[in-house]
């Protein structure tokens, strides 16, 4: 996808976002609580934009518009669409990323490593607040200014290289291609993000182990070892057996996309 132009720009036609930024200054700089709660509302209305119509394809008037702020208020607590996406994705990796390296560093059994790699990151995406689906699309991937982001989700990638590495070498895992392993990791978490993140569907508790139970029972080459992995995180026998609940009905915007998500997410 193309990268687009002004922020302010709506459809054709312009606002002066200098005269906006000035204007929100005086709303003063002070973060109360209700600050924060715009701040998120913010975040949650922009998310579900940018996964709707595309970072570019999306404005800070629309963003405004759909939250209920002027556009001064908006900029009052972010300065530009690039400062709402990049708390998007530091909402995403800030944290994720140094607990998912220090799991692929730990002493632990490549198959307990990713076991908790797999629960934990699922875990995470699938209670996302905010909907992730429009943050790594193609168009934010390639643009610059979001580069430094990219380069700390790769450190993500090599995370699950090193695991996938060490549990070859220890006769753990099937030898199978690294790339072509993490790569398929990698659709999973991704469906799962464009599927759950942001309320689009109801979280189940039991998927984090349905998923790292899939990816274990493939890889290990002594299957009897899936349970020594699941018990990194107490994850019992039956919680592979929880059936996910029906999705609810309601505004895409708002978080919540009406009908089955994995028929929306092709």
């Amino acid at each position: 996808m193309l990268i687009a132009s002004d922020e302010t720009t709506i459809r054709g036609g312009q606002s002066s976002r200098e005269e906006d930024v000035v204007a929100s200054q005086t709303e003063g700089s002070t973060r109360t609580p209700s600050d924060q709660n715009t701040r998120d509302q913010i975040l949650t209305v922009a998310s579900n934009l940018f996964s709707l119509h595309g970072y570019f394809g999306t404005t800070t008037r629309e963003i405004a518009q759909a939250v209920g702020v002027r556009q001064p208020s908006l900029f009052h607590h972010f300065e530009s669409k690039a400062a709402i996406m990049e708390a998007l994705l530091e909402y995403d990796l800030a944290r994720s990323v140094p607990e998912r390296e220090r799991i692929a560093r730990s002493t632990e059994s490549a198959a307990a490593r990713l076991y908790r790699y797999l629960f934990d990151e699922v875990t995470h995406i699938a209670g996302s607040r905010y909907n992730l689906a429009g943050v790594y699309t193609q168009e934010v991937r390639a643009s610059p200014e979001f580069e430094k982001w990219h380069r700390r989700r790769r450190r993500l990638h090599r995370a699950i290289e090193r695991i996938l590495r060490d549990g070859v070498r220890s006769g753990e895992f099937v030898a199978f291609e690294t790339y072509f392993v993490r790569e398929s990791i990698l659709g999973i978490l991704g469906r799962t993000l464009t599927t759950y993140s942001g309320g689009q569907q109801p979280f189940d508790p039991g998927l984090p182990d349905q998923v790292a139970t899939l990816v274990l029972r493939a890889l290990l080459v002594d299957p009897s070892r899936l349970a020594e992995a699941r018990a990194v995180v107490g994850a019992r026998p039956q919680d592979a057996g929880v059936s996910r609940r029906a999705p609810t009905s309601g505004d895409p915007v708002s978080g919540v996309i009406t009908g089955n998500p994995f028929d929306q997410v092709k």
